[in-house]
């Protein structure tokens, strides 16, 4: 019997084996599941306090920051130091509740959102309040040369906008330090407006600027939004009336398309039309697993390596403690297990030995101890966390194959040869692809249950692969569910025989 897995599907039927009831540690690949390198400590130093947002970037004097907000305080970090750039006073008055940073950069200036303090902005020195006119948001982004927030407090000379949770507020075109008054001659000269979107689609909750369009979500509708120049500045076009996204933060583009979750599950955007993507799949199991309290702490990332999209999840801690992953390239999900402050992107992650402070370094003796391992001088995007336990940035690139994560693998339920007769299973042998300098290792326990109203059972024993690269087994029963440990030294898992013959027969 060739068992070759199907996707990550929680909500799907119990017997649709080989789909998976869990997936964990492991990378949808075509044919198969990539195994993930174990976490290393990148060359930043230990920030201070738990991150709740950052923004890599990079200044047109090709210097690289990392600037990052705690409840309390604003950092940045342009080698492996951590600066303080908060504003001089008054403090932060974050809610640490339901706030969340959100920034977004212009040429060489970085702005920054968290709903409770005046729009920030970071000039490269420290960081002070934008324009005394510019609206009070809780999202913010930067397309077509404008800085355009949403879920806006008007301000100053812009006082009369008032309170507008479905509105935006865009700056003058080419200078997000600009807010004229709305409805003024020289805001209309220079392109700066206010719109009010229509409908009970409540608060706007992200803007996503794609290639070729700006994807708005509200809590209950998505709309885009095209910049058409003056007099009219942008056009509105509403493309669902029914699903938004609730959570702040969570839309996240690649491409010309958007990934959201919404009420009504997970959702796709392509700039014309709203479509799901976890129905039958993991909508009603992620549902379950969040905790909506703590929606505030969700963060998410792009992993170009991975073809994949990652979320982390708070789940039953005050921290996100699982990540949901997409593979927008097979449109398959999976999971990886760790605790998380934020995820962040890094280009390059760590640093290039042409970076400060290492360009000046002597490489026989500043960096004799240094593992150069975790230096790169590759452009990738690489993913990376502020992992929770000590608020160190890593990232999953260890070069030891040793240092693999567990990955594991449980099917729904499989019938046999015969359909509704009993069968046993002697052995399973998997097949996989090892690593070049380590010997790999999978362990393999299948589990049988009668009927299916018996609960999914519980796999306590495993047997590991023998000198012939088999799994000895030997269970039977009606409806068999599959469970593969695997260790590090395994690359790659592409699929399982299991030697079956129909109960009571040989």
């Amino acid at each position: 019997m060739l068992i070759t897995f199907g996707e990550f599907a929680p909500d799907a039927p119990a017997v649709s084996g080989p789909n998976l009831y869990n997936l964990l540690n492991l990378v949808p690949r075509k044919g198969g599941f990539d195994t993930i390198r174990g976490s290393i400590n990148t060359d930043y130093d230990q920030p201070t306090g738990v991150t709740r947002g950052a923004l890599t970037g990079q200044l047109q004097d090709g210097t690289k920051f990392l600037i990052r907000g705690t409840t309390d305080a604003l950092y940045v970090a342009t080698g492996t130091s951590w600066s303080d750039i908060s504003r001089a006073s008054p403090s932060y008055t974050f809610d640490a509740d339901n706030d969340r940073w959100e920034f977004a950069q212009y040429e060489d200036k970085v702005y920054a959102a968290n709903h409770s303090d005046h729009v920030q902005v970071w000039d490269s020195t420290t960081c002070a309040d934008l324009s005394a006119d510019c609206s009070d948001a809780r999202v913010m982004a930067v397309a077509e040369n404008f800085l355009i927030l949403g879920d806006i407090v008007g301000r100053g000379n812009n006082a009369a906008i008032g309170t507008l949770t479905g509105g935006l507020h865009w700056s003058a075109l080419g200078d997000p330090s600009d807010w004229p008054t709305v409805a003024t001659a020289e805001a209309a000269e220079k392109q700066s407006d206010y719109q009010e979107l229509e409908g009970d689609g409540g608060a706007v909750t992200n803007i996503v600027p794609t290639a070729d369009s700006i994807i708005v979500l509200r809590e209950r509708q998505v709309w885009r939004m095209d910049y058409v120049g003056a007099p009219n500045i942008f056009t509105f076009r509403l493309l669902d009336p029914l699903r938004g996204s609730h959570i702040v933060g969570s839309a996240i583009s690649v491409g010309n398309k958007v990934y959201f979750p919404s009420r009504q599950g997970w959702m796709m955007c392509d700039g014309f039309n709203v479509v799901p993507i976890g129905y039958e799949k993991i909508d009603e199991w992620w549902d379950g697993k969040i905790d909506l309290n703590l929606r505030h702490l969700m963060s998410r990332a792009h992993a170009p390596r991975w073809k994949s999209i990652l979320w982390a999840t708070p789940t039953t801690v005050s921290y996100p403690s699982l990540l949901l992953g997409y593979n927008y390239e097979l449109n398959q999900w999976w999971t990886l297990q760790e605790n998380v402050d934020w995820l962040v992107r890094l280009s390059p992650y760590g640093l290039s030995l042409d970076d400060a402070p290492y360009a000046t370094y002597d490489m026989d003796v500043d960096l004799a101890s240094t593992n150069l391992d975790t230096l790169t001088a590759s452009d990738e995007e690489v993913i990376s966390f502020f992992r929770h336990a000590d608020r160190r940035i890593r990232t999953w690139e260890d070069p030891d194959n040793s240092n693999r994560k567990i990955g594991l693998i449980y099917t729904h339920d499989l019938v046999g040869p015969s359909p509704s007769r009993r069968y046993f299973v002697r052995y399973g042998r998997p097949h996989f692809n090892e690593t070049d300098d380590v010997e790999g290792s999978i362990q393999l326990g299948v589990n049988f249950r009668n009927q299916l109203s018996d609960n999914r059972p519980s796999f306590s024993s495993y047997t590991s692969m023998n000198a012939y690269g088999t799994c000895p087994v030997r269970r039977g029963g009606r409806y068999g569910s599959v469970w593969l440990r695997v260790y590090a030294g395994i690359e790659r898992v592409t699929g399982l025989e299991l030697e079956v013959s129909q109960e009571g027969r040989r």
